[in-house]
């Protein structure tokens, strides 16, 4: 229906965004400046006001929005993406952005572009809604307004463009909204400058031409690794606390008021180094001066300043407060580097500082490209060669993690983003209900199995039923790999009469009975198949496979019977 038209829309949807989101900067920018002017008039301020705003940025979020989570709005756009076909509530728009807002502004540590993406993802929800587009023009158009919003943050229309296309997944691109992110992020970035009147993050201008050497290039390769060790860190305490801390934030209110104190206590450590603000917000302001020289630190302060931003993030954010990850990722990265020219004695920190920033954010948030485009456009192109090095190190090295849980690992798997919807939904409607699900209450003990020394045709002989993987167990039930239907189909008659070991025996990815199930869930979606649950000894004691996961998902959500009915139809995904 709306064809080339759909195009224009489009660009209508970054030109609001850009407009929004100029308004919303001008209004970010006077809450910090007046949040320095109180911490100037006496450090108690620095104590008080996160005690105090984590609390009500809390509130704000949890009774006035629509999915009552606080957090990495990044997760609400991903959710939004994967889950709802592009529609977000206009609820949640604001109420994050406003929580955002009083997060940063009462001293906690997060980055303002995930509210500013959920700005621009809700502007787009909104008139998605209002036009009664098909969901797939609904999830294009969603992620285009994204990117806008991302783009008038960092004022970088390129690093909308690339972070919109490469967010959802992990390994894959969303190539289905590459144009639409590209003239959303333009029109926002164009819009929201001739209101900021600010076109660049940082208003410098390092070097020119390119810099280009084989030491260089050997520190990046240093650089890239470096961070990934950082990066793993970051995920792995991020992660940890959104699982353990996240769900108990609800029920405890007194959590965001730790959540509080223990950023004021971080804050109050560095108050001795005089710098008690450093921490706040992304922590561009230090970025900004380190790469103009106009301040000096130690490369151990830079270093311990890298390791307290991941703990006041991770505090932060999974305390009841709400903002983004890549402001601080970005910090961390600068440290990162900062750090590494400082030990060594290099010349010119600021180029290991842009290296440090785009590998580091590459780690964390599985977005290859994003961070070389955003130190390009906020810093220069003369470190481009470099920068992709070290970012190409540190991203293969961290693997799959990621900061963001519900990033899908691949484009097409439908299966897959079944078993993703299912729960992430499951998880919007009984949270709590969810939580308490491990391995053992999802698997299905009732497995055929085939032994190690059953011949092929012995193993053909077997009802597979809706399986069509087999594990294969020794004389003591000890789990030794799997085999699935089409290599013993593809066994010719002959060697038929030959062990099932020679037919290609594939590893089998184990899990313990008391894993939980975000864990089940990653190991589903990175390895594609059946998950066998073993107990200390490695006897198998079940199989978990994505459609029981989905069935059982949908029972203890309580979605409707149409959903039920589709649920029995999931067999046919294959296990």
């Amino acid at each position: 229906m709306w064809g080339a038209r759909i195009y224009i829309l489009t660009a209508v949807i970054g030109g609001i965004v850009g407009l929004v989101m100029g308004g919303f900067l001008l209004f970010y920018d006077w809450v910090v400046e007046n949040y320095q002017l109180l911490v100037d008039e006496g450090f108690w301020w620095v104590v008080l006001l996160p005690m105090v705003g984590f609390p009500l940025a809390y509130a704000l979020v949890y009774y006035c929005s629509f999915s009552r989570t606080t957090g990495c709005a990044t997760h609400t756009v991903l959710d939004a993406y994967h889950v709802n076909a592009g529609d977000l509530h206009w609820k949640d728009s604001v109420t994050k952005a406003a929580g955002a807002i009083l997060t940063i502004g009462s001293g906690g540590s997060a980055g303002l572009e995930g509210p500013s993406m959920i700005i621009g993802g809700g502007i787009a929800a909104q008139i998605n809604r209002k036009l009664r587009l098909a969901p797939e023009d609904r999830r294009k158009l969603f992620m285009a307004g994204t990117a806008a919003g991302l783009a008038a943050y960092f004022h970088a229309p390129l690093t909308g463009l690339f972070f919109g296309i490469e967010v959802p997944y992990r390994f894959d691109l969303a190539r289905e909204v590459f144009l639409e992110a590209a003239i959303a992020s333009v029109t926002g970035y164009a819009v929201s400058g001739m209101i900021t009147r600010k076109w660049h993050l940082f208003e410098l201008k390092l070097f020119t031409g390119l810099l280009m050497s084989p030491t260089l290039l050997a520190h990046s390769i240093v650089i890239g690794f470096l961070c990934a060790i950082l990066g793993m860190l970051f995920i792995k305490m991020y992660v940890s606390m959104h699982r353990n801390l996240s769900p108990k934030v609800g029920e405890n209110y007194w959590m965001p008021f730790a959540g509080g104190i223990a950023m004021a206590c971080l804050s109050i450590a560095f108050l001795f180094v005089g710098e008690p603000v450093v921490l706040q917000g992304g922590g561009e302001p230090l970025i900004e001066e380190l790469l103009m020289h106009a301040v000096r630190l130690t490369p151990l302060l830079a270093l311990i300043l890298a390791v307290a931003k991941i703990v006041a993030t991770s505090v932060t954010l999974n305390t009841g407060g709400s903002g983004g990850v890549i402001g601080p990722s970005l910090f961390i990265g600068a440290m990162i580097g900062y750090a590494y020219a400082g030990f060594l004695h290099l010349a010119n920190p600021e180029i290991y500082m842009m290296i440090a920033m785009a590998s580091f954010l590459a780690s964390v948030t599985k977005c290859l490209v994003t961070g070389v485009a955003l130190v390009a456009e906020t810093c220069g192109t003369a470190t481009i060669i470099p920068t992709v090095v070290a970012t190409a190190v540190s991203f293969f090295a961290v693997g799959a993690e990621s900061l963001y849980e519900n990033q899908l690992s691949h484009h097409g798997v439908w299966e897959e983003e079944a078993l993703i919807r299912a729960y992430y939904r499951a998880r919007q409607l009984r949270p709590h209900a969810v939580q308490r699900l491990y391995a053992r209450n999802l698997m299905i003990t009732h497995v055929p199995t085939v032994h190690l020394d059953h011949t092929v045709r012995e193993a053909l002989a077997h009802r597979f039923g809706e399986f069509h993987m087999f594990p294969v167990v020794d004389d003591r039930g000890h789990l030794v790999g799997s085999v699935n239907l089409e290599d013993l189909l593809a066994v010719s008659e002959r060697s038929l009469d030959l062990p099932v070991t020679l037919a290609a025996v594939h590893s089998a990815p184990t899990i313990s009975p008391d894993a939980p199930i975000e864990e089940v869930i990653h190991l589903l979606e990175d390895h594609g198949t059946d998950v066998y649950v073993v107990d200390e000894e490695g006897r198998l004691l079940g199989v978990i496979t994505a459609p029981e996961v989905v069935r059982r998902l949908i029972a203890v959500a309580g979605i409707s019977r149409r959903a039920r009915r589709l649920a029995e139809l999931l067999p046919s995904l294959g296990a």
